[in-house]
């Protein structure tokens, strides 16, 4: 699977939308974008269960599901998938829950480990040991400038610079790890939501790296602030 190819086509994709985009739109122009490096649909799996075990005793019967998960012997690709939007440009966007919200998808996507066999209520799953942890995030121009700008005021100017560096961090340039240390009592709440706390902390984070990154400024979908559109696809070790 060349990844570089499926990101590409995946962006050009998005660029020609005219119609409404939603997250389970990107999700799907994803699965198209790899559909022409691998045809077999056996190979892919849409909102693959988690183990519930790995969540808060309270939040065990939830319904909780990987993105995407890609399987072809050994070569294997787990996805979460997030797209952010602000619909109602003249109302407040709740940055603080759609950052929190980020890291929850990649602390979940920690969960599934290379080479270990984990069990749902139905299937038990083994994944190679060359597995790849990845988080694609797509938003408009309202989070991009949210998450861009770092600093911020005095009380939280550490957790909006840790932010900017994950977002900004440049390509290809090695895996890190994001270190918040306070942070907004949001932020916090939905990074961790429905994780068993005991074995998940922000101080904790696996580390990251950006494998590629594109910008757009004249979307044809309306469904984008201002008409830009801002890619991101991660890799956490």
């Amino acid at each position: 699977m060349d990844l570089a190819k499926v990101f590409r086509r995946f962006c050009e994709n998005l660029h020609r939308r005219q119609e409404l985009m939603t997250e389970d739109n990107v999700r799907y122009y994803w699965f198209a974008s790899m559909l022409h490096e691998d045809a077999d649909v056996e190979h892919y799996t849409m909102e693959y269960p988690y183990d519930s075990s790995v969540f808060e005793a309270s939040q065990r019967r939830a319904k909780k599901e990987l993105d995407f998960l890609y399987l072809n012997g050994d070569e294997s690709y787990c996805m979460e998938i997030k797209f952010h939007r602000n619909p109602d440009p003249a109302s407040t966007y709740a940055h603080t829950d759609a950052a929190g919200s980020l890291f929850n998808d990649i602390l979940r996507l920690s969960l599934f480990v290379p080479g270990k066999s984990f069990a749902t209520q139905k299937n038990v799953c083994t994944l190679p040991q060359n597995t790849r942890r990845l988080f694609l995030y797509v938003t408009d121009a309202e989070m991009d400038a949210y998450l861009a700008k770092g600093n911020g005021t005095a009380v939280n100017s550490g957790y909006r610079e840790e932010l900017r560096k994950f977002y900004a961090c440049p390509k290809d340039a090695g895996f890190y790890a994001p270190k918040f240390e306070e942070v907004p009592a949001t932020f916090s709440q939905v990074a961790l939501d429905a994780l068993n706390k005991e074995k998940h902390s922000l101080q904790a984070l696996p580390k990251i790296c950006l494998l590629h990154a594109d910008s757009y400024c004249k979307m044809q979908s309306e469904s984008f602030e201002d008409r830009q559109c801002h890619v991101r696809l991660y890799e956490i070790q």
